[in-house]
């Protein structure tokens, strides 16, 4: 009888202890499992600043504000620089306008000296200096003096002077001149078609040809003039 007292006091230690094992068991399960999840909510926190969303949200407006205000900035530098632009064109046009306004006075001017030159010519040149020498003939030439001279767009001044002429010498002399652009002779040379070779009538015929005066031009000219000599 004790010994079955003994066996059945074994198995119910057993027991109560397989009992309590499992009861442990469950409560460290829980236990684990409450800190766990304990755990999660600490690491998020509960103050809004953890989330980091209002932070993101500022920073885009910042953003889209700088993108605009740089936006504008390009437009408005755009439209200075299209008015500076179109100044300056203005500018340039007015600019252009007076320098056309200048140049057709100057043309007016000149033309009036051309003419005054011209009707004093003519005035002078009376008696002298014959058909094709007259004020505004194209063809620039004429007899003066028995002598001739031709140069393109230009009239004579006055009358040629007779070369100096001891009357021993027969002949022509013809000399190159080249006259600027105010109507003086400023280079002369015998040219081709010349008959006397008597050197101080030839430098006396250049020396002559030097002191023609003819109307102004817009540029240096080259004509000649031909000196006739007969013997008496």
């Amino acid at each position: 009888m004790e010994k079955k007292s003994h066996i059945y006091a074994a198995i119910g230690t057993v027991v109560f202890t397989g009992i309590l094992l499992v009861i442990l068991l469950f409560c460290g399960m829980s236990c684990a499992k409450e800190e766990k999840l304990e755990g999660l909510m600490v690491s998020f926190g509960d103050e809004s600043e953890g989330w980091g969303e209002p932070t993101t949200v500022v920073e885009n407006s910042s953003a889209s504000d700088m993108a605009s205000t740089n936006e504008n900035m390009l437009t408005q530098e755009d439209e200075s620089v299209a008015l500076e632009t179109e100044k300056n064109k203005e500018r340039e046009k007015e600019k252009q306008q007076q320098e056309a306004e200048k140049e057709r006075l100057r043309h007016e001017a000149n033309a009036r000296v051309a003419g005054a030159f011209s009707n004093s010519a003519s005035q002078t040149s009376q008696g002298t200096t014959t058909g094709e020498s007259m004020s505004g003939n194209p063809m620039g030439k004429g007899n003066s003096g028995g002598h001739s001279w031709s140069l393109a767009g230009r009239s004579l001044l006055g009358s040629l002077l007779n070369p100096v002429y001891s009357g021993s010498q027969e002949g022509r002399v013809v000399v190159s001149i080249r006259v600027d652009s105010n109507g003086n002779v400023t280079d002369t040379k015998i040219a081709k078609g010349t008959t006397i070779s008597d050197a101080k009538l030839l430098e006396a015929s250049q020396k002559a040809a030097r002191k023609a005066k003819f109307t102004e031009g817009k540029s240096v000219a080259m004509g000649e003039i031909v000196y006739r000599f007969v013997l008496n």
